[in-house]
């Protein structure tokens, strides 16, 4: 049987080729002298393969950047803020009003608080 009839296949009154079955014969097709004839055709074909169909992501990424990043908070920087609020955008997570921070984090953050607080008055009560 031949490779192009055996890559045919008929779905009611159309019928289509099976481009694996095509792409897999001609890999195999070799000169008299042994060398493959479309030796760079696997490379170009995995190639071709691994292009993304679309680039929806990448679109949503940066609308969620333009999103944040307004002409009122345009101070925030890739390495810092902005960063981390798209990471926690992506990372698809519960939303904030659901967390429940563990009792040491919200410990920790308290004694930070309080620690600000008191240099804040130290320094307030030492420039009057």
């Amino acid at each position: 049987m031949d490779v192009c009839e055996s890559a045919v296949i008929k779905e009611g009154d159309s019928q289509h080729c099976r481009m694996d079955v095509l792409w897999t014969y001609l890999t195999t097709l070799k000169h008299p002298d042994g060398s493959t004839v479309f030796n760079k055709l696997p490379k170009v074909a995995l190639l071709v393969l691994t292009l993304p169909h679309s680039n929806a992501e990448e679109e949503r990424v940066f609308s969620m950047v333009s999103k944040n990043k307004t002409k009122f908070r345009g101070s925030l920087q890739m390495d810092g803020s902005l960063s981390s609020i798209l990471t926690l955008k992506c990372a698809d997570i519960e939303p904030c009003h659901q967390f429940d921070p563990p009792r040491n984090v919200l410990e920790t953050a308290k004694r930070a608080t309080m620690v600000i607080q008191l240099i804040g008055n130290n320094l307030t009560s030492s420039l009057y």
